[in-house]
């Protein structure tokens, strides 16, 4: 079997994992906004329609979060399968953003974590102060990791000045 065909077989299951991980992703980046407006709001009206409206999206944000871990493992070892060079860009330019995106996402877990547990036994500014740092940590993740995973798709780039030096 040539490599082509090992990468026709790959490929397929590579892009559903990035599909998935897309829309798992948009979620688990919007809802901590929704939470931590819903938690402020809870904390001045202390209407507890508020909190069962928290307790659900959380419990929407963790199963999403999980399916997200899943799907982008998925699609991270599908591209080390995919791209021969991606064990070398591993160990040597991408360690250490992707490292930071590691210690990121870790960040997320224990927060979301954090949250989860103490959420309504705790004083509400303080989950919503969890939730504001989960979120912080979640857009760093995105942002390591689409920059890392853009110039491994590009290395060398897209500009006029880049097309002058090489000329691939």
């Amino acid at each position: 079997m040539t490599a082509i065909e090992n990468l026709a077989k790959i490929l397929p299951v590579t892009l559903l994992g990035i599909y998935l991980h897309a829309v798992f992703l948009s979620i688990s980046l919007g809802t901590p906004i929704v939470l931590v407006s819903l938690i402020y709001l809870w904390n001045k009206t202390k209407n507890e329609l508020y909190f069962r409206a928290i307790r659900t999206i959380t419990a929407i944000l963790a199963v999403n979060f999980a399916a997200g871990a899943a799907t982008g493992t998925l699609v991270e070892f599908g591209l080390v399968q995919a791209w021969p060079g991606m064990i070398f860009i591993l160990s040597t330019t991408g360690f250490v953003p992707l490292t930071l995106e590691l210690i990121a996402f870790v960040a997320e877990i224990v927060l979301l974590l954090l949250f989860i547990i103490t959420l309504g036994r705790l004083r509400p500014m303080i989950s919503l102060a969890l939730m504001a740092i989960y979120f912080i940590f979640a857009v760093f993740s995105g942002v390591v990791i689409t920059s890392v995973n853009s110039w491994m798709n590009v290395p060398w780039g897209t500009a006029d000045l880049v097309r002058t030096f090489y000329p691939f």
